[in-house]
């Protein structure tokens, strides 16, 4: 699979086309590379949540696929730029075509956290004390930093690096960056 997008860390819709008959997904990303990556990975792996395209990669391999940006936008846009997309085409491999219908981003209510609850419970699964604790304290606040304050010299490591990112997004934007999978011969 071919990666086509002026910078890194941008959002925005992509679509996922297929070199063989020109199909395609169409998706959204706060972030693109890593939305990349994900898809990538998955259908690698046999675990991407489209049927149709881990099929399609499992019979023709992930080489015959690319990965294109459509249109830059706001993550606040995402869901209306993508639901263009997927409204004017019918070639696609989507297989929600209601984009609203997705959970990006949703609280879940309590009444649906109780359903979840006793499903779990009615599976046999028990969690220890110590399992239930790790579970509250992986959801809770920022996992990195939790009630840790930065040192001085930190912070500005941290504020170099972010203009160090900066200037690299500039100078990659418009170029095309491509991976490829080494196919071994055995």
């Amino acid at each position: 699979m071919k990666y086509y997008v002026s910078g890194h860390i941008q959002s925005g819709i992509y679509k996922i086309t297929t070199k063989i008959n020109k199909k395609y997904y169409v998706g959204s990303a706060y972030n693109l590379y890593k939305r990349y990556k994900e898809h990538r990975s998955a259908l690698v792996s046999n675990r991407h949540h489209n049927k149709q395209l881990t099929r399609f990669v499992n019979k023709y391999g992930i080489d015959n696929l690319e990965f294109n940006l459509l249109e830059e936008c706001l993550i606040e846009e995402l869901e209306s730029r993508e639901q263009y997309y997927i409204n004017s085409d019918k070639n696609l491999f989507n297989e929600t075509v209601d984009v609203k219908a997705c959970n990006r981003g949703k609280k879940l209510s309590e009444e649906h956290k109780q359903r979840i609850s006793k499903s779990i419970k009615a599976k046999g699964i028990k969690r220890s004390k110590e399992t239930k604790q790790k579970i509250s304290k992986a959801n809770k606040g920022h996992k990195f930093n939790l009630g840790k304050n930065h040192s001085e010299e930190t912070k500005q490591k941290i504020s170099n690096n972010k203009e160090r990112s900066e200037k690299i997004s500039k100078a990659l934007k418009g170029r095309k960056i491509t991976w490829k999978t080494n196919n071994k011969k055995q």
